[in-house]
């Protein structure tokens, strides 16, 4: 700590100096002479003379271990620490005592962040005076609090005070510790108090400024940061502190001038850019805030602010994909900002991403009129591709905002009556009745009056618009659905056409006179009306749809292709995907893919979309270019059942069991009482070998019913690895039962060899090879599950997989070695002689030829082959014994 300098004496002390620097100019100082002039200038608080001094002493005796320590300390008053830590550990190698640098080089570790080292300074602590354990303990304690380790900062906080209370480091300790429970008044009261007796407790002043900060007194701990970097000008860490703070404080100017300067050094510094981008949007200079936020995230990518601003930015810019992927980022970490949920929202949309959107919208209440074209244009969006309860819940929020607003009710009711909602008619003559002109919703109260049995009703209104010369066509083709509801067809058909005599462009009449045809198999004629549909809407949905049921019929799949292909535009997504169908069930899959991948990019897409294109490359066994294209899909609507299903069969297909497994755990999140995909998660967790985590889901399901044919194998592989065998036994015993093939026997029958039940497993085995005599591998696994004592069941198995496999070394071996244990070592060296031709390499084989050998006395053979068999590694103790017993009886 610096003691108070007055002014006056600093004055006259400059001028002495001065006057004793220009008397010695002639004169070359000693090192100790430059020690001394350095030391007034410590005493002046002339730091920067102090550094040039004590450096000229080092260069004149670098091994000068006090010349360095008395540099380090006056760098530390500067608030270089870097050159500072360099001095003193040299310091300490020349020979200076570690209890004159200890509190220094904590204090230096603690502002680098060096705190594996701060921590080993307190372990070497115990011969220091109280007043340097306490400072030494107080940094470790600030340094823990940095790391996030409050309990470990609190301990060593509180050892500091406990050692002297009234320590200026003590009080700081005390002001920290306040600060770690989050009692920042407590802490300011403490650090106002050292204040009164200790004026230059320059460190005091980072906790202080951290506790006003803390109470958002933005600007009084900006003060606090300034006054701190009056003393240390060169510590620019603290100049960060002070120019958040004086953003904070809105004092836009004061923080510019400042963060210029940290540019200025550090021109690549993240947080100087992110400043920066902050200043420049509170100017609504999009553009350039946009370019140093996204500056700042080229050097570190976890800036919350900088991601922020280069999302909000963009969004103002105009240029929504970038604002996307800005905000998406940050979401999660800013839950409680409106504009950033209400931009996100909006670029959802803007982007198709409406599923996700609608989250974000249920979160926020402040819509205002000048919301309304939005919540209707979204709504009815979200009705387009099916989420009619988020539609609704938009279109609900515009009601509240306009209550008498005929199209708000008109929309309202149409999505009610979408949903089988008779509530639905209330809305829409409602909606008439604030705005008669609203001809589509007189239609659509005509269709719900059909709907509902009320014909008169709808009659009337067919009737009014038949009378009314510029709307009969209208009127025409409510008559039509009249007779359609009343299963009069011919006469529909006859009311379409005088809609279409008096407007050829009616697209309802079109297209009910397609369906007329279609249904009565006069296939020409309803592709016609369907083409006329589509060239007055590209995108009409019924239209395509029935051209995409019109190419299930081989006959018309090729004029219906070439109808299709016609109206297709990369621009129009629901006729991309309607070409794209019926390409594919005429396998022309590869032109289905070049078709919806060329689709362009300002086009909205759809799961719809995505599911397509992925089926296409999965026919094409192109599963990394499918998986690919569900992760894109996943991105759009990450809750969509059919697309994680997809994409989880893809990652299985490839292998990759633990992305399986994660994308499987997200979709049981959102649908957690799908027995279909608890089992799927259940395989997936058995696969990646999380046994407890697979039993502990198939206990949450017993009882409920299941369909799923695999669940019995996964729960029998699932019990039988937990060592559960009862279990396994019962869930491979059912999976036989409902399906007696091969993979289930084989997991039943060795389920019960582990329980030890062999003869159960035995007799399931023998009864199943009763019936499949020429299945090798449950003959094979027969043999190896009957014990020694059985051996002439063995050789009985070995001996009929030797016909079917004659050239099966390890059926050879098996069986001669049995015939052996049996004493039938002629036949036993006959077998064994087969297996050994067909692998002489083999080790099992050479011990098993070599032992036949000497048992039928060619001792001379046997021992050359245990000995090639003991040089290849063997260590089975009875060819050893055998090798021992056939040089004994040789040496004979």
């Amino acid at each position: 700590m610096k003691k108070g300098i007055n002014v006056r004496t600093y004055i006259k002390t400059s001028v002495i100096v001065l006057a004793l620097s220009l008397g010695a100019c002639g004169e070359t100082k000693t090192a100790q002479q430059l020690i001394s002039s350095g030391n007034n200038f410590v005493q002046m608080s002339d730091f920067s003379s102090a550094v040039i001094e004590f450096k000229n002493a080092v260069s004149l005796e670098p091994e000068n271990a006090q010349a360095r320590f008395l540099l380090a300390s006056a760098y530390i008053e500067q608030g270089n620490y870097l050159n500072a830590e360099k001095e003193l550990a040299r310091a300490l190698e020349l020979g200076i005592d570690f209890s004159r640098i200890a509190v220094l080089t904590a204090r230096i570790k603690t502002h680098l962040n060096k705190a594996d080292e701060v921590y080993q300074l307190v372990e070497r602590s115990h011969d220091l005076a109280d007043d340097e354990n306490i400072q030494l303990l107080t940094y470790a304690g600030i340094m823990a609090l940095k790391q996030q380790k409050i309990v470990q900062g609190q301990d060593y906080l509180t050892q500091a005070i406990a050692i002297d209370p009234k320590a200026v480091y003590s009080q700081i300790a005390q002001a920290y510790l306040h600060y770690s429970h989050e009692e920042f008044s407590q802490g300011l009261v403490v650090i106002n108090n050292l204040f009164k007796d200790n004026a230059d407790a320059s460190e005091a002043l980072l906790i202080q400024g951290h506790l006003y900060y803390a109470l958002k007194e933005f600007d009084y701990a900006s003060e606090s940061f300034a006054r701190y970097l009056n003393y240390h000008s060169q510590d620019h860490s603290v100049r960060f502190f002070e120019v958040n703070s004086l953003i904070k404080a809105e004092k836009f100017e004061q923080a510019n001038v400042l963060n210029d300067s940290l540019l200025k050094a550090f021109k690549d510094s993240p947080l100087a850019l992110q400043f920066k981008a902050q200043l420049l949007y509170q100017k609504k200079n999009y553009s350039l805030a946009r370019d140093y936020a996204n500056k700042a995230l080229l050097n570190r990518e976890d800036l919350l602010v900088a991601k922020i601003i280069s999302g909000v930015s963009s969004y103002f810019l105009g240029e929504i994909e970038q604002a996307y992927t800005q905000l998406t980022a940050v979401v999660d970490r800013v839950p409680n900002n409106p504009l950033v949920t209400k931009i996100l929202a909006v670029t959802k949309f803007e982007l198709g991403y409406y599923a996700d959107a609608v989250d974000d919208f249920e979160s926020l209440q402040d819509f205002t009129a000048k919301d309304i074209q939005f919540l209707k244009s979204s709504s009815e969006n979200l009705m387009g591709i099916g989420h009619v309860d988020s539609a609704l819940l938009l279109i609900d929020k515009a009601e509240k905002i306009l209550p008498n607003d005929a199209q708000i009710a008109a929309r309202k009711g149409l999505m009610l009556l979408s949903q089988s909602d008779a509530s639905g008619i209330t809305y829409i003559e409602r909606a008439v009745e604030l705005d008669p002109s609203l001809t589509y919703a007189q239609v659509a109260l005509a269709i719900a009056y059909l709907n509902s049995g009320e014909t008169a009703k709808a009659q009337e209104i067919a009737d009014r618009y038949k009378d009314n010369i510029d709307k009969a066509d209208f009127g025409y083709v409510l008559q039509g659905f009249i007779y359609l509801n009343n299963k009069q067809s011919v006469e529909a058909k006859s009311s379409f056409e005088k809609s279409l005599s008096l407007n050829p462009k009616n697209i309802a009449s079109l297209y009910n006179l397609g369906l007329l045809h279609q249904r009565a198999e006069q296939h020409s004629k309803a592709l016609s009306y369907f083409d006329q549909v589509l060239r007055i809407s590209s995108e009409h949905k019924g239209a395509l749809k029935a051209l995409v049921s019109l190419a299930n019929k081989k006959e018309l799949r090729e004029e219906t292709i070439s109808l299709l292909t016609k109206n297709q535009q990369n621009n129009n997504l629901y006729s991309t995907i309607a070409l794209a169908q019926a390409l594919t069930m005429d396998k022309q899959v590869t032109q289905a893919i070049t078709t919806l991948v060329g689709i362009e990019k300002s086009v909205q897409l759809t799961a719809n979309y995505f599911l397509l294109l992925g089926d296409s490359y999965v026919a094409l066994e192109k599963y990394a270019e499918a998986n690919t294209v569900f992760i894109e899909g996943l991105a759009l609507e990450p809750k969509n059942y059919f697309l994680n299903v997809k994409y989880i069969s893809v990652l299985e297909f490839l292998g990759d069991y633990k992305g399986a497994l994660q994308q499987t755990r997200k979709l049981h999140q959102y649908y957690d009482s799908n027995i279909d995909i608890t089992t799927s998660l259940i395989y997936f967790e058995a696969k990646n070998k999380n046994y407890k985590e697979a039993k502990r889901l198939l206990e949450k399901i017993k009882g409920q019913k299941n369909n799923n044919k695999l669940l019995d194998v996964i729960a029998g592989e699932v019990y039988q690895e937990e060592k559960d065998y009862p279990q396994a036994i019962e869930h491979f015993s059912a999976a036989y039962e409902e399906e007696p093939t091969e993979l289930n026997l084989l997991n039943l029958a060795r389920v019960l060899k582990f329980d030890k039940q062999n003869k159960q497993a035995e007799r399931l085995l023998e009864s199943y090879l009763d019936k499949h005599t020429n299945n090798s591998k449950i003959r094979f696994l027969l043999a190896e599950l009957y014990s020694p004592a059985d051996r002439k069941k063995k050789v009985v198995q070995y001996q009929a997989l030797s016909i079917t496999m004659p050239n099966n070394a390890i059926v050879l071996n098996n069986l001669a070695w049995n015939q052996f244990k049996l004493k039938q070592t002629a036949q036993a060296l006959i077998n064994i002689e087969k297996a050994y031709q067909l692998q002489p390499d083999n080790l099992a084989i050479q011990e098993s030829y070599g032992v036949i050998l000497i048992a039928n006395n060619k001792l001379d053979q046997g021992i050359t082959i245990l000995e090639q068999a003991i040089v290849s590694g063997s260590t089975d103790p009875i060819a050893q014994e055998s090798l021992t017993k056939a040089k004994a009886l040789h040496n004979k």
